[in-house]
């Protein structure tokens, strides 16, 4: 993860025990009928929010001509005065376990960047309160003419923080919907109960999303997950041979075990490091963690289970052959697929064909692939079949270093979008 996304009101500033002049109070200085007064002001919600009304003195003529009442200027001034007083008066106090939380962010090398849902007058306060500083970017409702949960909105911020939305956390109380936008956009949402525990019992009381009480509470969450050794994901992918239901779970920390287990046999890695001579190969936990540490960045790594039993790994990892990238156009999505089945008692039963198809499926019809290039050598014949099974090409083969007791070449193939399409 690169950035965090804040929402503003009731995840870093709150009115809860604060003076609050409500729309009734508005409605009294007004001389208004209260309910009619509150339901047009709730008919003007999103034009306030997209910006149409600069001043709130604006919205209350607005209504008041809905209304057919007339009032003087001046008193609608007034009215507007005492609206901007008691919502800068949130910014006048900022919780410090809230700023502790944005600079341990800040600290740890996030981008932080806000998107709130807001009027003009609403958020008068913020350029001058201790929250400004820490962001990297602020996207207000009322500046760009959208509001969450509208997809537009927190692509709009991601593209000012330069990020991708898989690398960066949604954290809000979820008023408006937001969690679910943000969940859409293909960010992470994290909700901030710390402000709204107070009256949770009058709020949004969907648990679909991981609560945080407290803001050290999302701090320890954020930091602990940023050192994770694996880079994990939330896609999941099943299928059956028959015999076998398979499952690609995602690759996580609590499956290193495994990863220890399979990477110090030699007989495993005789297959999968085809580029070595070396028959008694094994791997340490440090090399291991560092392999796919390194490599879930640029990959969605998983877990093979066949009938509920770990049994093996395998990723879906963009192209990181500086060579190979170069015999495609830039703009293409080139990826490579690499697996190993570690429980040898696996081996020979067709579980191989079947998750690496699925692999296949998903990288066209789910990650919009253009190319998969894969390799494959020459003694591992069981590989190359496999490859020919799914409509692979084998476009040109390589020389490896010598190896008499292995092999000689390396075998790249290649599958296209339009190939796959042409077999499906």
């Amino acid at each position: 993860m690169k950035a965090i996304v804040f929402d503003l009101f009731e995840t870093l500033i709150t009115e809860w025990g604060r003076p609050k002049y409500l729309t009734s109070d508005v409605a009294f200085d007004l001389d208004v009928d209260e309910q009619a007064f509150g339901r047009e002001w709730r008919a003007l919600g999103r034009e306030r929010f997209l910006g149409q009304y600069a001043k709130p003195e604006a919205a209350y003529k607005k209504i008041l001509d809905n209304l057919g009442i007339d009032r003087e200027d001046k008193l609608l001034i007034k009215a507007a005065q005492k609206r901007i007083q008691h919502k800068n008066a949130c910014f006048d106090r900022i919780e410090q376990a809230v700023i502790e939380m944005l600079l341990a962010f800040k600290s740890a090398g996030y981008k932080i960047g806000l998107i709130s849902n807001c009027s003009p007058e609403e958020v008068e306060g913020l350029q001058a309160c201790e929250l400004y500083p820490y962001f990297d970017v602020i996207v207000l409702s009322c500046d760009v003419g959208l509001e969450k949960p509208d997809v537009a909105i927190y692509e709009h911020c991601l593209s000012l923080l330069g990020v991708k939305a898989v690398d960066c956390y949604f954290v809000g109380d979820g008023g408006s919907n937001e969690l679910f936008g943000a969940e859409q956009a293909g960010m992470k949402p994290l909700r901030a109960w710390w402000f709204t525990k107070h009256f949770v019992e009058n709020f949004d009381s969907d648990k679909s999303y991981k609560a945080f009480y407290e803001p050290e509470e999302l701090v320890k969450y954020v930091l602990e997950e940023k050192m994770s050794i694996i880079k994990t994901h939330d896609i999941w992918l099943e299928g059956s041979t028959g015999d076998y239901e398979i499952v690609l779970r995602p690759l996580t920390d609590e499956h290193l075990p495994y990863l220890y287990k399979w990477n110090a046999d030699p007989e495993v890695l005789y297959w999968t490091e085809g580029d070595t001579a070396d028959e008694d190969l094994s791997y340490d936990a440090k090399t291991v963690n560092q392999i796919y540490g390194g490599v879930s960045q640029q990959a969605l790594c998983f877990l093979i289970e066949a009938n509920e039993r770990p049994i093996g790994e395998c990723w879906l990892q963009k192209m990181n052959l500086p060579d190979v990238s170069a015999m495609y156009a830039e703009e293409l999505d080139v990826r490579r697929i690499d697996f190993s089945i570690g429980e040898k008692a696996y081996w020979n039963k067709g579980i191989g064909t079947k998750f690496v198809g699925m692999l296949i499926d998903y990288a066209f019809t789910g990650e919009c692939v253009d190319v998969l290039h894969c390799f494959s050598e020459d003694y591992n014949v069981r590989s190359c079949r496999m490859w020919e099974k799914h409509g692979f090409e084998r476009i040109f083969e390589e020389p490896l270093t010598p190896q008499p007791q292995k092999g000689k070449w390396q075998y790249h193939w290649r599958l296209t979008k339009e190939a796959y399409v042409m077999n499906s």
